[in-house]
């Protein structure tokens, strides 16, 4: 029921015109949002009740694919991502974090943003 309330609220918010009028520019902030929410769905997923160490584990990589796709759509996601990181490492004891699951979420990351990752001008050009 709840899954369908929200596929439901989904598809009203992005049939909006205006959004439709974004899709294509540089300024298309709602679909680049997807993967930022997705990542924290992932974390979310991380901490439930009862969740195995390794669906744990497997969660922390996929939050961090999903961020490292939306910094790779548009740079400017690189603030949520620095926040992301940031809250995860200033929360280390409190979650559990570890070294693996924060090399499982970097590695995730990377991989994501060289997935989907712009071209910087002029990298990889000699002098």
């Amino acid at each position: 029921m709840a899954g369908g309330i929200a596929l439901l609220c989904g598809a009203v918010g992005f049939s909006d015109p205006h959004l439709l009028q974004e899709v294509g520019t540089s300024g298309s902030d709602t679909l680049v949002s997807l993967p930022v929410l997705a990542s924290l769905y992932a974390l979310c997923v991380a901490h439930r009740l009862g969740s195995p160490p390794t669906v744990q584990s497997g969660a922390y990589g996929v939050a961090g694919l999903f961020m490292g796709i939306a910094c790779g759509l548009k740079l400017t996601c690189l603030v949520y991502a620095t926040g992301l990181t940031l809250g995860l490492l200033s929360l280390w004891h409190f979650l559990c974090f570890g070294l693996k699951r924060f090399l499982l979420y970097s590695m995730g990351g990377i991989l994501g943003f060289l997935l989907t990752g712009e071209r910087i001008p002029g990298a990889g050009q000699s002098a």
